[in-house]
């Protein structure tokens, strides 16, 4: 069977924030599987309040789907869903890669109390803050395209109150730096040296936990790095997944 990939996407998002990298693997023989999380996109439902109740239902997606084992790759909040099925799950997860990630991942007052009125400056801070300073004038590694008008509309598509439901998720998760020494599954952390939401030094610290976790750090990358610099994500996935199953993966080629 090929090689499974699953793509969680972050807050207010939904899978078409993983449009390169999900095309990219697919086209090269993966199985590849975006899914909009409760809430989110096309789903139905209401959005998952904690970070376990998410990735309780990856893992039930998995066992739908027929997967027994699958690499996870997790954004931002997703981040923490793919953290903690490599915690939950390890038998079930090849690997893990987490994209822009903090742990603890605090929210300020300020921010979900908008989010809780469903103010749209929530959106347009968050949009403003995920890209760096070239990215938000056009300089983007996909040719035509601007990410933040695209990063916009994905977020203004998604229901009311799923914003503040998954920021809040994310700032009550409890799981601690020091649990992480618990987990075995081999962990790649993804990071933006001119990320503003989640630290370069979070996402050290994250790797300096893990047993078998390691970073690479992408240079020009705020946090919607798989947006900004869809084509450097892509590398290294691949060079990532590429060990542990030992076979070729995909340039963006």
């Amino acid at each position: 069977m090929n090689t499974t990939i699953i793509f969680i996407h972050g807050a207010q998002h939904d899978h078409a924030c993983w449009m390169a990298q999900s095309q990219c693997f697919a086209r090269h023989g993966y199985r590849v599987l975006a899914p909009d999380l409760p809430g989110h996109g096309q789903c139905a439902g209401d959005a998952l309040p904690s970070i376990e109740a998410q990735a309780a239902w990856i893992a039930n997606l998995l066992d739908m789907e027929g997967i027994t084992q699958a690499h996870i790759v997790g954004h931002s909040m997703g981040s923490l869903v793919a953290l903690e099925l490599a915690a939950q799950f390890p038998q079930r997860i090849c690997s893990a890669t987490l994209v822009g990630p903090a742990l603890p991942m605090p929210v300020s007052p300020a921010l979900l109390e908008l989010a809780n009125k469903n103010d749209p400056k929530t959106m347009e801070m968050m949009n403003f803050w995920s890209f760096s300073v070239a990215g938000r004038l056009g300089c983007m590694g996909l040719p035509g395209l601007w990410m933040p008008g695209i990063n916009k509309r994905i977020m203004e598509r998604q229901r009311a109150g799923v914003l503040y439901t998954d920021l809040s998720a994310c700032n009550n998760y409890k799981r601690s730096i020091e649990s992480l020494t618990d987990i075995k599954v081999p962990v790649l952390i993804i990071a933006g040296r001119l990320d503003k939401m989640t630290s370069l030094r979070s996402a050290q610290a994250i790797a300096d936990a893990l047993p078998q976790g390691r970073i690479e750090v992408l240079p020009d990358c705020s946090h919607a790095m798989m947006l900004e610099c869809p084509g450097e994500v892509v590398g290294a996935l691949r060079g990532f997944i590429e060990e542990v199953t030992g076979r070729e993966a995909c340039s963006l080629a």
